[in-house]
């Protein structure tokens, strides 16, 4: 599992592991937004440097999401 190690528990020691589909998640919600404004021209900006900067904030705005989406199971 590189980059997804395990999480343990400081009250009861249980280690619990990311699954596949919030791995998904975290892929499509950090680049995808991205993705989306800067190469399909849906930025409401007629700069390059607007439009990938919104693009940045976006990204951020969305991985802010990704704690309360993700699941883990015990490992």
């Amino acid at each position: 599992m590189w980059g997804y190690k395990p999480i343990k528990c400081h009250n009861c020691g249980s280690r619990y592991k990311i699954t596949f589909p919030s791995r998904i998640i975290i892929a499509a919600l950090s680049v995808l937004p991205i993705i989306l404004i800067s190469s399909l021209s849906l930025s409401p900006f007629n700069n390059i440097l607007l439009t990938i900067l919104f693009g940045i904030v976006i990204a951020v705005f969305f991985t802010l999401f990704i704690p309360y989406l993700v699941k883990y199971i015990p490992d």
